[in-house]
């Protein structure tokens, strides 16, 4: 078979033309990261390799096609970022040097144990099929089926939020099910969540993310192996030697459940031990029976012991028998799941997956279509994404740099599905055509109240405008016709078809479209079989609402080819107050708000609306809001838009927004702000919202923010690209405040691959900062001037450098000329720093100069680099601290496992493997833990410079490379005593003398190889530190009170 016949973005045949017909993929596409296969590859002279659908941190999921066997596939490649990398030129992969090379070849046996386990279960309807796997290219690659259909996650989000507790069990049923046959296989998923539930279009229920479930239930893992879903997660996957079993997922499926029935997650387990704050979900709204009720709470319990111990059990309360309906344990008469009804997304109206259906005997298989699963979820999803096909960023942890796209005109887009009932709209085109309407059913829309008004007007393609509109069969002909005999109240509804016009509302009415044109009452419509389409015709705005006119609402309509100044798609006008729902903007072009204009003091409502493909030659592709506007953004998807600032979403001059559960994608800024763009005194808050994907020529990929405010909680800010921020960017004059919020994998040219922060107060509480990349530095925050708090948060596997020769700074933070800086209770691993040139490489973890104040306490530093592939000097594999005016202090804090090290030529040294302090900074280190570091000087800890002050107090410094090195000048400039000093291999101090109180014995870390650095009974540490550098307040890393005794114990632990 011809492979070049072949489109690579859908694995149809096209005929080699250019654009695939089918999906617009286009054949001189070429993957946006170097660590991508490119398409068109053949392996093992059989699978062709498409599109990327989907990558994590360990691999990357391709499509595929089998010439042999004529299928489509999904092939997943083993491919950890942070160990390897690629060029475009070879498929080859190469693992870094050093210890990298052992995590490759042990995550490698891995990823083939995973296939194998896999495979045992193809048989399984609930479980992805395997077909085999195979080593190439220096790595490996699993050959799955292929599947097409949502989330449960996504389809709980469909559905309001919440489900009733009959669905969610009978969802759930064939789940139990089929962890029941994996943990007698000895296996455990370990991230049982609505994520990992995938619901096919063939109504199936598929489990996913066996990435985290490849060690045999007897195994102890050391550490916390994955990341974990607060809420999902019982108490012993966050504890190091937690006692993990099937009860470790009865408590997964038990939460998901909960989550299912309540609308949200449970509370973290973390926060549970002491005091429960754990509401029952009837407490929260839901209609549960009290006995399921009592069974899902009993399988919440913190203590595992107190949980059902297997799925067996847990399968026998809630149904009362392992494999049928019947009498539960108590007596009670259970409902047979056959009477549960499940409405997926794309099922008819009257058509419901039953769950005597979904049981796993019952099901039927469909081989043809492949599903991916372990670290990904596959995103092919028909009916769920846009045009253009899902095109992943690139892995922000590459040693190749990405750049930002080049800007293209848009094409007219393929079909799309609406929002909250609206269906599959037709195609845009420009010239106005009536239209087919399609036979699928996304969502119903949610009933709407009967108008109270006594006038209803009617208008159909079919009537006349000399009608009077009083019913179907006396409908007007167009839309401005029956406008222009509405009084403020009437409601206007619009049967289907295409109307060319342009509307100026001039009074405060309703419109609705999405009729057949025989309805009764508004709940009777249905927007996806009857579309209602208004087309600009290129002429002006779709819609104006004229300057003041309020209490307009715009509801079920398809807004298409509009063409002004302002508003393409609707233009609100001074002073008007719009409320639109369940409508498609699209393809809309303007010099200002692309798809919507609101200025001067408009007030606009956007509900489960998607605004999409729209254009603006300047500020707000999607929408423009300015002059003292507000807007309140809910449940809508606004992707694929392009203007020169604010790509998805434009606030300027004392203008307020509110975005909740908002999905933001795909957009692109000639300059600033893919995302969102809010300045000029303006506010914003965003909450439970995804940015993903949206790019910047210049500055903040997802957001940008200039003399603005904002708050951000509980948002994912994923795979965004600039030059600077690219996830967040925070300008001059920003007061920002982050919470609870996840930003990965955003890519930055020059600083900041997170957030970019500039002369800004941040205060950043509880995040996740994970897989971001800068090139110069930052890779997870920049910091450039103001002040920044960051507290709580948790900053891993970012990494700042690549392959640009100059210097680089910073893996997990970078902070410079800061007026201050606060660190406090945040975990901070994994992050690299490394240089492939004459530049040197410093701060893995951090890296902190020209800063007046600067406090790091109580945190925790793991496994961070500064690396090098040049011949200068890696410093501070965990921590550098440099100028003249910086003033640092590091107390209660764990530095371990670091390093600072030459990975290309051994002959040039790295100082400092946990700490460096260098280029006259003033730095002091007191109570803290410093183990298990690397490099050639100062192991521990290094005094770099012949300028600056260091003072090490109450410190333990023991099994690293080396100790405690100071630069032969500088130690009249070192002030050491107090610490504890052991088993530092090739010295524990060097140009330092023995300092009053210091010991030279082993501090007796309780299990110092598997990271437990507390100290044990008859340490020499304890009670034998100096009171008098300690504070009052203070407390230890676990966060218990210093001065518990008769004095201060050195290191970073009290003993208790």
């Amino acid at each position: 078979m011809n492979a070049d016949r072949f489109c690579l973005g859908c694995m149809t045949e096209n005929s080699g033309t250019d654009v695939c017909p089918h999906c617009g993929w286009k054949k001189t596409a070429v993957p946006e990261s170097a660590l991508f296969l490119r398409p068109g590859t053949v392996l093992k002279g059989r699978y062709l390799i498409g599109r990327v659908l989907g990558y994590g941190g360990f691999g990357i999921t391709y499509l595929a096609y089998d010439l042999d066997l004529h299928m489509k596939l999904a092939i997943k490649e083993y491919l950890p970022h942070h160990l390897v990398t690629r060029t475009l030129e070879s498929a080859t992969v190469s693992v870094y040097s050093g210890a990298a090379r052992d995590c490759f070849a042990a995550g490698l046996q891995k990823f083939i144990t995973e296939a194998r386990m896999l495979a045992k279960f193809n048989a399984h309807p609930c479980i992805v099929s395997v077909y085999g796997f195979f080593k190439q290219n220096g790595t490996a690659y699993m050959v799955m089926e292929y599947v097409e259909g949502i989330t449960f996650h996504e389809y709980l989000d469909r559905a309001g939020g919440r489900i009733a507790y009959d669905d969610a069990a009978a969802i759930m049923l064939p789940v139990i099910d089929a962890l029941q046959e994996v943990h007698a296989a000895g296996i455990l998923h370990r991230d049982i969540s609505p994520d990992n539930i995938y619901m096919t279009k063939y109504n199936q229920i598929k489990l996913l993310d066996f990435g985290a479930a490849r060690y045999a239930v007897g195994e102890r893992s050391k550490t916390v192996s994955v990341l974990l879903k607060p809420g999902y997660a019982p108490l012993e996957q966050y504890q190091t030697h937690g006692d993990q079993g099937p009860w470790t997922d009865v408590y997964g499926v038990a939460a998901t459940l909960y989550r299912a029935v309540s609308g949200v997650a449970p509370v973290e387990a973390l926060a549970r031990v002491e005091t429960d704050p754990l509401r029952r979900p009837s407490e929260l709204g839901a209609a549960i029976p009290p006995e399921k009720e009592a069974i899902v709470i009993r399988a919440l319990s913190v203590k595992a012991k107190e949980r059902y111990q297997t799925m067996k059990d847990f399968r026998v309360a809630l149904w009362g028998v392992e494999a049928a309906a019947g009498v539960d344990t108590a007596g009670a008469v259970q409902p047979k799941p056959e009477q549960h009804r499940i409405f997926l997304p794309w099922s008819r109206a009257n058509e419901g997956l039953t769950a005597e259906k979904s049981r796993p005997a019952q099901w039927k298989r469909h081989r043809g279509l492949l599903a991916a699963s372990g670290l990904f979820l596959l995103l092919a999803i028909i009916g769920m994404l846009f045009n253009p096909p899902f095109k992943p960023m690139i892995q922000p942890d590459k040693a190749v740099q990405s750049q930002p796209p080049a800007f293209t005109a848009a094409k007219p887009s393929p079909p799309v599905p609406l929002p909250e009932g609206l269906g599959t709209a037709p195609p845009a085109t420009s010239e106005p055509v009536e239209t087919t309407p399609p036979a699928q059913t996304i969502l119903p829309s949610p009933p709407q109240a009967a108008s109270t008004r006594s006038l209803m007007i009617y208008v159909r393609l079919a009537g006349n405008d000399a009608n009077p509109g009083t019913s179907w069969r006396l409908a007007k002909r167009t839309v401005g016709a029956a406008l222009g005999i509405a009084s403020p109240g009437d409601a206007i509804w619009v049967a289907a078809g295409t109307y060319t016009e342009n509307i100026e509302i001039d009074k405060g009415i309703k419109l609705f479209g999405g009729f057949a044109g025989k309805e009764n009452g508004l709940e009777q419509r249905n927007s996806a079989v009857h579309p209602t389409i208004l087309d600009g015709n290129q002429r002006d705005s779709v819609m104006k609402v004229m300057p003041g006119v309020t209490d307009v609402r715009i509801d079920g309509f398809i807004i298409q080819n509009g063409k002004a100044e302002n508003g393409g798609g609707i233009s609100c006008m001074s002073g008007s107050e719009t409320k639109i729902s369940h409508s498609l903007i699209r393809n809309n072009t303007a010099g200002r708000g692309g798809g919507i204009n609101a200025k001067n003091k408009a007030i606009l409502t956007l509900e489960k609306c998607i605004v999409t493909d729209n254009t603006s030659d300047g500020n707000g592709g999607g929408i423009l809001c300015f002059g003292d506007s507000q807007a309140t953004f809910a449940g809508n998807t606004i992707r694929n838009n392009t203007s020169d600032r604010g790509g998805g979403i434009y606030l300027d001059v004392n203008s307020k927004a509110s975005v909740t559960q908002t999905i933001i994608d795909h957009n692109t800024a000639r300059v600033h702000g893919g995302g969102i763009w809010c300045g000029n005194l303006s506010s914003l808050t965003v909450t439970d919202t995804t940015l993903s994907d949206n790019r910047a020529r210049s500055n903040g990929g997802g957001i940008y923010l200039y003399r603005s405010g904002e708050r951000f909680t509980g948002n994912i800010i994923r795979n965004n690209a600039a030059e600077c921020g690219g996830g967040i960017f925070l300008g001059t004059g920003s007061d920002a405040t982050m919470e609870k919020n996840i930003i990965e994998r955003n890519t930055a040219s020059l600083e900041g691959g997170g957030i970019y922060s500039k002369l800004t107060r941040l205060s950043a509480a509880d995040n996740t900062i994970s897989g971001n990349q800068a090139v110069l530095g930052g890779g997870g925050i920049h910091i450039n001037q103001g002040s920044s708090e960051i507290i709580r948060n948790v900053i891993h596997h970012n990494r700042a450098g690549g392959n640009d020769p100059s210097e680089n700074f910073g893996g997990g933070i970078e902070c410079r000329s800061a007026k201050s800086l606060y660190l406090a209770e945040n975990r901070i691993n994994d992050n690299q720093v490394d240089s492939a040139g004459t530049g040197y490489a410093a701060g893995g973890g951090i890296f902190i100069d020209a800063t007046e104040s600067a406090t790091i306490t109580n945190c925790q530093f793991y496994n961070n680099q500064a690396v090098s592939r040049g011949s200068a000097w890696p410093h501070g594999g965990a921590i550098a601290v440099s100028g003249k005016i910086t003033r640092a202090r590091i107390y209660n804090c764990v530095v371990a496992g670091n390093s600072a090290e030459n990975s290309s030529n051994p002959q040039v040294s790295g100082n400092g493997g946990g700490i460096v302090c260098k280029s006259a900074a003033t730095l002091e280190v007191i109570n803290s833990t410093l183990v298990k570091n690397r490099a050639t000087f100062g192991g521990g800890l290094d005094m770099a410079g012949d300028s600056g002050r260091l003072s090490v107090v109450n410190t333990i410094v023991a099994h690293n490379s080396s100790g405690f090195n100071v630069h032969e000048k500088a130690s009249n400039l070192v002030t050491a005593h107090h610490n504890c000093y052991f088993s530092n291999v090739q010295y524990d101090f060097a140009n330092l003398a023995s300092g009053t109180g210091d010991r030279s014995a082993d501090p007796k870390l309780i299990d110092y190889p598997n990271a437990n650095y507390r100290l044990d009974n008859g340490s020499p540490c304890i009670d034998a530190g100096d009171d008098g550098v300690v504070g009052k307040d203070w407390t230890d890393a676990s966060g218990s009170p210093r001065l518990l005794r008769a004095h201060v114990d050195i290191g970073a632990f009290e003993r208790n």
